[in-house]
């Protein structure tokens, strides 16, 4: 390279790197100010902020102004105790170019409160209340010591003109009595801002992990105008983000094991808060990134249908669905008090359902096989650990009785969950006299979904009454007086709704084919002749008492 063209270079950087900081006045600068008997300036009150107002008859000297401290080379103001509780200060600073700056930075000392403008505009505020104040009013509050020095960013400087510029402030006490009052500024340019945000970090970083389904992005300075969808997942928006400054928590569903790759979106509103806002370049340096996606987790045993530890009437079959798609499941894998299943059918992936012949009546026992070849699918595959579990078998065992009571479908002014809303809810009920263990059991919308939505481990107490909310918003908490919430909604033109127990194939134990449902109608099974009712007025949590219009065989009668 020529020594010319190096010359060069050196010039077009040092005409694009913007100068440092400038100080425009210090701390112990001097002030023009004037003692809050009076409004500064009438019958105009604001003119006194102004560039062009005249400060005759205004003193002048160093600040700190002060009372009720020792601050050497500050004005005391010592006829302000008891006496007035404000001070108009003015100061007076030039701007000689001002493509040179790109920010105020507002220094302040003060004891107790102010209100600074700029060429007539706001631009800080320190412990006051909002709107104007006259010249008799005070502070929020006191300041306790040690007064802190506060520094207040001011990035819109729209206002600022070349040549002369005016700070006016306005300083306040807390109280006539207040035994003293300290205020003192400075105020400093920055250099424009004409650095684009980047990429500073991002978690989990780049390469290797076993699991993704959130990245941390922070950026090298705050921005804004940051969406869920600018982040770019193998080419797919995240569903939802969270966070803000310079840190942003995008999340969505893991993707395919393999290569992963990290990018923006073409067109994005990403800008740092500068003035004017610099963009993001989501194609710039370290802006795309990549992960390798491993399966390092073993499968296991997501759900077993009978639920484990309940007592069965009858026991042929076990559903067993795996928490991920498995290979080399065979009949003989699955133990039942030490005999091998006799044959094994699978449905979707990682869903088995073992037969075999019905075990002794009593405890059984159900295991996997030692030695079973049951692993995943990863390039490097997971071998399933195994496990164990029982059921008692009582073929006396009287049958749970649990109904559909009541369900309410488009609710619009009826019950409303926690969190506020009116949602279509379901009312079970025990019928019988003793404890019902929900586990296992379901509810669906779809007949040919009979585990649509399946409890959790929740007991419904004798003679009992349960609402689930049919929300969508599957919530399936155990907690005592906590709500549950399907993962399905109502129609309110009438569609298919049971609930099934937790039988090998499950059995519908209460269910409605499709009927009307008008909105904030009610549906629920008579007890005499299987009829069902139709109420203006729901009930939940007490199941009706009374005998109204009902459906029976699909024709609406009268019941006396």
């Amino acid at each position: 390279m020529s020594r010319h063209l190096r010359l060069a270079l050196c010039l077009l950087v040092i005409a694009v790197v913007p100068t440092r900081a400038a100080v425009l006045f210090s701390t112990n600068a001097t002030w023009a100010y004037f003692k809050g008997t009076a409004e500064a300036s009438s019958p105009d009150t604001t003119a006194w902020r102004k560039t062009s107002f005249i400060e005759a008859g205004w003193s002048t000297g160093p600040g700190p102004l002060y009372y009720g401290e020792t601050y050497p080379g500050g004005t005391p103001i010592t006829d302000m105790l008891n006496s007035y509780s404000s001070v108009f200060m003015r100061r007076k600073f030039t701007i000689a170019d001002l493509s040179q700056v790109g920010g105020l930075k507002l220094g302040a000392r003060c004891d107790d409160g102010f209100i600074a403008w700029i060429n007539g505009v706001e631009v800080a505020r320190y412990n006051m209340p909002a709107g104007e104040r006259l010249y008799n009013q005070f502070a929020s509050g006191s300041v306790p010591e040690p007064i802190p020095f506060n520094v207040f960013d001011i990035t819109d400087t729209s206002f600022l003109v070349t040549g002369e510029n005016v700070v006016a402030v306005h300083a306040f006490n807390h109280s006539l009595a207040s035994s003293d009052l300290v205020i003192d500024l400075s105020l400093t340019s920055t250099a424009p801002d004409f650095v684009a945000p980047a990429v500073a970090g991002m978690a989990p970083v780049a390469g290797t992990v076993n699991s993704l389904s959130q990245i941390t992005v922070t950026f090298t300075e705050p921005v804004a105008g940051v969406d869920a969808s600018d982040l770019l997942i193998n080419g797919n928006p995240a569903a939802s983000m969270t966070g803000g400054n310079d840190t942003y928590v995008f999340s969505f569903p893991q993707p395919a094991y393999g290569t992963v790759q990290i990018s923006w979106a073409g067109i994005h509103g990403i800008i740092d808060l500068a003035l004017p806002g610099n963009a993001f370049n989501g194609s710039g340096a370290g802006a795309r990134w990549q992960y390798t996606l491993i399966d390092n987790t073993p499968p296991t045993v997501a759900t077993t249908l009978p639920y484990p530890g309940v007592t069965v009437r009858s026991l042929t079959q076990i559903e067993v669905r795996f928490s991920e798609a498995v290979s080399g499941v065979q009949a003989a894998d699955l133990l039942i008090n030490g005999s091998r299943a006799a044959q094994v059918t699978a449905g979707q992936p990682g869903q088995y359902t073992f037969q075999f012949t019905q075990p002794a009546t009593g405890t059984v026992q159900v295991a996997w096989a030692s030695g079973h070849g049951i692993r995943d699918l990863a390039a490097a595959p997971n071998p399933f650990a195994g496990g164990s579990w029982s059921y008692l078998l009582d073929p006396n065992a009287p049958p749970p009785n649990v109904r559909i009571n009541e369900f309410v479908a488009a609710n619009v002014g009826g019950l409303r969950d926690e969190d506020g809303e009116y949602q279509d809810w379901v009312e079970l009920y025990n019928v019988s006299s003793s404890a019902v263990n929900l586990a296992g059991w379901a509810l669906t919308d779809d007949q040919n979904t009979p585990a649509r939505w399946v409890f959790p481990a929740i007991t419904l107490g004798p003679k009992g009454y349960l609402v689930v909310f049919l929300s969508g918003k599957d919530r399936r908490p155990t907690a005592a007086g906590a709500k549950l919430h399907a993962n399905f909604k109502l129609t309110p033109d009438g569609e298919y709704l049971a609930l099934y127990n937790t039988e090998t194939p499950r059995q519908a134990v209460s269910e409605f084919a499709p009927l009307p449902q008008p909105a904030q109608r009610l549906f629920l099974r008579l007890r005499q002749r299987g009829s069902i009712a139709l109420f203006q007025n729901p009930h939940p949590g007490g199941g009706q008492r009374e005998q109204h219009h009902y459906w029976n065989r699909g024709r609406h009668q009268i019941q006396s």
